[in-house]
């Protein structure tokens, strides 16, 4: 499953990149380099300052936090961009039928958590 993520991960950045669908602030694309990002971070956090206004920013490696994001909408952009359909329903349907259980110190427990798919199309 993880092998299959990885590949398909590869897969779809790099269709994303030949179809120029990234965002041209992304910079986890090549030729990008991580001074630019930090460059800007810095203006960004100077011109803030100056201005006297409020900001906040946040860092977060979502690589793959699969079971936090909306299927169906990432379903729909991973087949925009050339991802087999295949693949990626299967992929979606390994996760939402995932369950997952606790092991603490007291043992395992007995309630588990599924992910599943409501009548109203919202993954819960």
């Amino acid at each position: 499953f993880n092998h299959n993520n990885k590949s398909m991960g590869r897969h779809f950045m790099h269709s994303a990149i030949e179809n120029n669908q990234l965002d041209n602030k992304q910079y986890s694309t090549p030729g990008k380099k991580a001074m630019d990002h930090a460059l800007n971070r810095r203006l960004l956090f100077d011109i803030t300052r100056y201005k006297k206004t409020s900001l906040a920013m946040t860092s977060c490696d979502l690589s793959s936090c699969y079971d936090r994001i909306a299927h169906k909408p990432a379903i729909l952009s991973m087949c925009r961009l050339n991802l087999p359909t295949a693949a990626v329903t299967g992929m979606f349907h390994t996760i939402q039928e995932c369950q997952h259980n606790i092991r603490t110190a007291f043992g395992d427990s007995k309630a588990s958590t599924k992910s599943y798919e409501s009548n109203n199309g919202e993954t819960k």
